[in-house]
This record gives structure tokens, sequence and C-alpha cells, in this order.
């Protein structure tokens, strides 16, 4: 479970990366 939520946070903080490019 943990792992599946460090996953989650990592896919949003890669696409608000894509966002501010």
């Amino acid at each position: 479970m943990n792992k599946l939520f460090n996953l989650n946070a990592t896919v949003k903080s890669d696409r608000q990366e894509e966002v501010a490019k």
C-alpha cells in the first residue's frame, strides 16, 4: 500500500513538472 502511494506521488510530481515546462 505504501509503495502504491509513493508511486502515485511520484506520478503527480512528474506531471506537475511537465506542466511547469
